[in-house]
């Protein structure tokens, strides 16, 4: 969920659609994103605790600059490439999880796809049944998520469970969402792999006052989405947003805060 986080507080060029591919190998984990790419102020940030580059209320998902650090739980080293930086940061070394080090050779093995890519080694000690630790968070990642992030479209999870190149993938999802730029209407959920997943209806409030917070004075407008799983009545070719073209599906729903927390107990009624 950090990875994800963190993409979808990034710049991207307005021609790109914002997509977050993550790898999961036994020995590894590969991050890959279109962002538009990582600026000197990104790596400052990046490398120290509490200096974030995101504007103070800015209606950022994260912004403490201490996010990034998370991923030492889980892996010894992260080698970072976004050019013209190539670095790493490695909690073995002394001071090495605040300080980078020169790291381009070690892309010379991983083509390089997007703009910027990270990579995660030394997983849990290098162990060997990592990727079977997470298949089971893999496939619990809801797609619904897309609906409530700021920029991202489209999310790629792939988990293989062998380290070998031609293994076929153990779990692989190609999410991604249409309609996001809508205040009021459908949007879709899709998945390349197996087909479309649910049609939403989706309401942004875009600008809600907040009361004052001390421990964020300078959080105070925030974005409120909604969003109904619905059925589409008539075929493509009705405006999506023409209300007589769909029809609400009765179901529990997730609540988010940015990322998903829960199922409140909140209940539609069908009934006008």
């Amino acid at each position: 969920m950090e990875a994800i986080q963190n993409a979808d507080d990034n710049v991207y060029l307005a021609e790109t659609k914002p997509t977050i591919h993550i790898t999961v190998r036994p020995n590894y984990v590969k991050i890959e994103c279109n962002e538009r790419g990582f600026s000197k102020d990104n790596i400052q940030a990046l490398c120290r605790t509490g200096r974030s580059s995101k504007p103070l209320g800015g209606g950022y998902t994260g912004e403490k600059g201490i996010g990034f650090k998370s991923v030492f739980k889980i892996a010894k080293r992260a080698h970072i490439r976004s050019p013209p930086y190539y670095f790493q940061l490695d909690q073995d070394r002394e001071l090495g999880m605040i300080t980078p080090q020169w790291d381009q050779a070690y892309f010379d093995k991983y083509p390089q796809e997007h703009q910027t890519t990270i990579i995660l080694d030394g997983m849990c000690g290098n162990s060997k049944d990592f990727s079977h630790a997470l298949q089971e968070d893999i496939e619990s990642v809801n797609p619904v998520i897309l609906l409530f992030l700021r920029r991202i479209d489209c999310l790629h999870l792939t988990l293989y469970q062998s380290s070998s190149p031609a293994a076929e993938p153990t779990v692989s999802y190609r999410f991604r969402q249409e309609g996001r730029s809508i205040e009021s209407g459908i949007t879709s959920l899709i998945d390349d792999v197996s087909g479309p997943i649910c049609n939403f209806f989706k309401v942004k409030h875009p600008k809600l006052v907040l009361g004052r917070e001390p421990r964020r004075p300078d959080a105070i407008l925030t974005e409120v989405v909604l969003a109904f799983p619905v059925e589409l009545e008539h075929s493509s070719s009705v405006a999506r947003d023409e209300e007589s073209s769909w029809v609400p599906r009765d179901e529990p729903q997730d609540t988010f805060a940015y990322l998903p927390i829960g199922k409140f107990g909140f209940k539609v009624s069908t009934v006008a």
